[in-house]
């Protein structure tokens, strides 16, 4: 579930909130708009790498539980 999450949260808000604040900076236009994308882009990104964080967590403990652990 937490990759699903990941993939949706990169590809339905990151990217997308990536071109519009390449398109802003690229106009110049730093405005509240563009530094209100950039709170969200940051607190997304931000969530992203937790899930990503716990994912190895639980990736680690399952390694560990296996009996053909190395």
């Amino acid at each position: 579930m937490a990759n699903l999450l990941i993939a949706l949260n990169g590809l339905l808000v990151l990217v997308p909130l990536a071109v519009f604040v390449h398109l802003k900076a690229a106009q110049g236009a730093f405005d509240g708009l563009f530094y209100g994308a950039q709170v969200i882009e940051l607190i997304a990104g931000a969530a992203n790498l937790w899930l990503i964080g716990l994912n190895a967590r639980d990736g680690l403990r399952l390694r560990s539980l296996s009996p053909t652990a190395a």
